[in-house]
């Protein structure tokens, strides 16, 4: 792999991107045609999945307030939001490996923008989770939660914002799946051992004199800006300036991958 980058190599990369965004409305038919295919023949279709995380919140409700012996409202609201939040990380996470491999098929035939496949990925993402407003306002209802309008602006913001990262990230681990066939076991495993590590199901100050599972946990500031406002609670400032310094990181290195690997991406 070359350390240098020639000026084609840059321009092509933007024209890609640039390629992918004329196609937004693409993404978002195809996106939605996938949801659909998926729950075909389903009686619920993809309300199988609000189902699901609706069960884990009230199962899980039950058995963590009695093992920290935690009935407080408050910790309900952190558990539940905290919960469907890492819905929405985990799976685009854990499902990034197959972005260029399950569409190999396509670019090898025509000419298409590698990274609509990842925009059209994220977008699928973001329509999954959307079926998760009737948990979101189920939970606001029965754990007495009260929100303002400004509330549920920052958590659209910062919804956009963890969508945008989590774009940057599954573009790099979709190229290097590619390559190497290890990563998805890693990245599940880190997924898993993440879920225990970040303050979802327990509390900051459950865990005295273990700060930095906070302070140097990428995942509690993408959980914290969408889960304070659902919660009610301002965003901290450190947790959104964690976030726009993890965006920037992400995109630069989801570039510079790309540029570097863009014309080998149909022969790995």
């Amino acid at each position: 792999m070359r350390l240098r980058l020639s000026d084609s190599d840059w321009s092509g990369a933007l024209g890609d991107f640039r390629e992918c965004m004329a196609l937004f409305s693409s993404a978002f038919m195809l996106s939605w045609r996938d949801v659909s295919l998926r729950y075909r023949g389903s009686t619920l279709g993809p309300f199988w999945y609000t189902m699901s995380t609706f069960l884990q919140i009230k199962f899980l409700g039950y058995l963590f307030p009695a093992l920290f012996n935690n009935h407080d409202v408050s910790y309900m609201q952190w558990l539940a939001f905290g919960l469907i939040c890492w819905q929405f990380i985990s799976p685009a996470l854990g499902g990034a490996e197959g972005i260029f491999i399950s569409a190999r098929g396509i670019y090898t035939e025509r000419r298409m923008p590698y990274s609509f496949f990842c925009f059209k990925y994220m977008v699928l993402q973001v329509i999954v989770f959307l079926h998760q407003i009737p948990v979101i306002l189920y939970c606001i209802y029965a754990y007495d939660v009260s929100i303002s309008f400004a509330h549920v602006m920052f958590f659209f913001l910062g919804l956009t914002t963890v969508s945008m990262i989590l774009f940057c990230v599954s573009f790099i681990l979709g190229i290097l799946c590619l390559r190497f066939y290890d990563i998805p076991q890693i990245v599940n495993l880190l997924l898993y051992i993440s879920f225990m590590l970040t303050p979802i199901f327990w509390m900051p100050e459950m865990a005295a004199g273990r700060g930095e599972f906070i302070r140097y946990n990428p995942f509690y500031y993408l959980i914290d800006i969408m889960r304070s406002p659902l919660i009610g609670r301002d965003v901290a400032f450190s947790s959104w300036a964690a976030a726009v310094t993890m965006l920037l990181i992400s995109a630069l290195a989801a570039f510079v991958l790309f540029s570097r690997c863009r014309r080998r991406i149909a022969f790995y």
